[in-house]
């Protein structure tokens, strides 16, 4: 008996150095980013874009709790699809190079080289890395 496994996910880490600053630190451009890369990838939004300041003074993970002195907000906004769902941080401090990192997670493929364009050029990133993996 023959089975074809069918690809059932595609995950695309997007990490941005170098990007405008202005940018990534304002919460309302985005969410304007990702209303606009679930657009471009041609996904279907279940509810609209939210997007938080992180505090810059306390971190917390679980137990851990580390005090960043002198370290701006930063972003954290989050999507969910019918497909999955798209993420991204920012860093917005010369000292982690004015760094952004987009998660996009989903069931229907999608051009990744293209996205990460398209995530370059928004951001105005002076360079991009990225990884894809489908299972």
């Amino acid at each position: 008996m023959n089975h074809k496994l069918n690809k059932i996910l595609q995950t695309t880490q997007v990490n941005l150095y170098g990007c405008d600053k202005q940018l990534i630190d304002n919460k309302r451009i985005v969410k304007k980013f990702l209303e606009n890369l679930v657009q471009f990838i041609g996904m279907n939004k279940i509810s609209p874009a939210l997007v938080k300041s992180k505090n810059p003074t306390v971190f917390s993970f679980e137990s851990a709790r580390v005090e960043r002195p002198n370290v701006e907000d930063g972003v954290t906004g989050v999507i969910i699809l019918y497909e999955s769902h798209c993420s991204i941080h920012t860093w917005p401090a010369d000292e982690y190079n004015n760094f952004a990192c987009v998660l996009i997670h989903s069931c229907k493929e999608y051009d990744s080289e293209k996205t990460v364009d398209f995530c370059t050029s928004f951001f105005k990133a002076e360079r991009a890395e990225f990884k894809v993996v489908s299972i």
